[in-house]
């Protein structure tokens, strides 16, 4: 049977797109999706596997109609392995069976992500395009400048411009991607008077790039008046590569308590939380009405503005604006797992995000995920949609892995 499947299958990439890539690929098995129920789209799959996984780099194809070949990224451990990939549709009514097939070696190698180390900052790039940009210097002597670690995002295209804010502009203390409380009983680490962010390291253990993802750790010291670290949280993000104009980045943050006594972590929707801030010029060109800020939002059907920018009911939040001439659309989700009732802040100048109040302790941290998709804003995504990306987020695909 899976001899007859090996050649129907081979002999159907021979007539389907992109053969070059396939060519001496060898049959190794069949992986069923079973979508739950939900329609996705553009969806970052990973799929953990217990053992009896294909040695080699790995591509899937869909059935043996042929088409265009779906790169795996393949993380092997003691167990198994963890298996990454994008499926860019899947119909929620029924499971979908793709063939897998070895191309070890790749006949076409695959670009890949990769780190790269500067002064006072760390690139993540997709082959030689700069995807986004760890900011990690800490100077007393530039302490305005450097009190916070954050991230920046870059643009698509040729030479791409930086979309999120650095230092300086509207609100110095917004900068591309960050998190912080303005209010703590060891000071504010949103504007940092008299406290700090600081980098301490990244892990090297966990982290990977490869053809579809790359993954890294870093550790953040929050210090206090006295020069002494009272908090700590790890940034880990995945950054999925969905297309040539369209990354999604999934966040995982855990915070815990240096001190003995827990931490209650405070402040408002505006000044706290997880946030995205848009290039400067966001907050310069005019909006419809007029007014400074050209930001435009679109939320969930149910979400309820509750005053000045601020909503609740609201577990994402969709923003559309342009950076040197282009549109782009930066969607920020929040699963019902992080701690609740929270509530989105989403200011016309570009800075919008998800913020709590909670508390953390030694012995119980705080786990907290985000996902942060950009792309580019050519052609506005319907609501609709919106609302089923975050479905997707929070309800993950079930696998089945059948050998050869």
């Amino acid at each position: 049977m899976f001899n007859l499947f090996r050649t129907a299958a081979v002999a159907a990439v021979l007539l389907a797109p992109a053969p070059a890539v396939l060519l001496g690929a060898e049959f190794a098995g069949e992986l069923t999706l079973d979508p739950a129920g939900v329609t996705r789209i553009n969806s970052a799959v990973t799929v953990s596997m217990a053992g009896g996984v294909p040695e080699g780099n790995l591509i899937l194809l869909p059935g043996i109609s042929g088409g265009p070949a779906t790169p795996v990224q393949v993380e092997r451990t003691p167990a198994g392995a963890t298996l990454r990939f994008v499926v860019h549709k899947l119909d929620g009514e029924r499971p979908r069976t793709f063939a897998v097939f070895r191309d070890d070696p790749p006949a076409v190698p695959p670009a890949a992500w990769r780190f790269a180390d500067g002064g006072g900052h760390r690139d993540l790039l997709f082959g030689d395009a700069p995807v986004s940009r760890d900011m990690i210097a800490y100077d007393p002597a530039r302490i305005e400048e450097t009190f916070k670690p954050f991230t920046h995002v870059y643009g698509f295209g040729r030479d791409p411009a930086l979309i999120t804010k650095g230092p300086g502009g509207r609100y110095t203390h917004h900068r591309g991607i960050f998190f912080g409380f303005n209010d703590t009983p060891h000071g504010d680490f949103w504007h940092g008077k008299g406290v700090s962010q600081r980098h301490a390291r990244y892990l090297a253990e966990r982290e990977f790039a490869g053809p579809v993802a790359a993954r890294r750790a870093q550790v953040v010291d929050w210090v206090g008046r006295d020069e002494k670290a009272v908090i700590r949280d790890t940034r880990e993000v995945i950054t999925w590569r969905v297309g040539p104009a369209h990354v999604v980045m999934d966040y995982e943050v855990t915070v815990a308590a240096l001190t003995d006594e827990p931490i209650t972590l405070g402040g408002d929707a505006h000044h706290a939380g997880f946030h995205f801030r848009a290039a400067q010029e966001v907050a310069d060109a005019p909006g419809a009405d007029g007014k400074p800020g050209a930001a435009v939002y679109t939320r969930p059907a149910g979400a309820t503005r509750v005053k000045d920018d601020v909503w609740e009911a609201c577990d994402w939040t969709h923003a559309a604006f342009s950076v040197d001439g282009k549109p782009y659309a930066v969607t920020h989700l929040d699963p019902p797992a992080n701690p609740r009732p929270n509530q989105y802040s989403t200011r016309p100048y570009g800075r919008f995000g998800s913020f709590f109040k909670g508390e953390v302790s030694k012995d119980k941290p705080l786990r907290l995920r985000y996902r942060l998709i950009i792309r580019d804003g050519s052609a506005p995504v319907p609501p609709e949609q919106l609302a089923a990306e975050y479905t997707d987020f929070i309800t993950p695909v079930t696998a089945n892995f059948k050998k050869q």
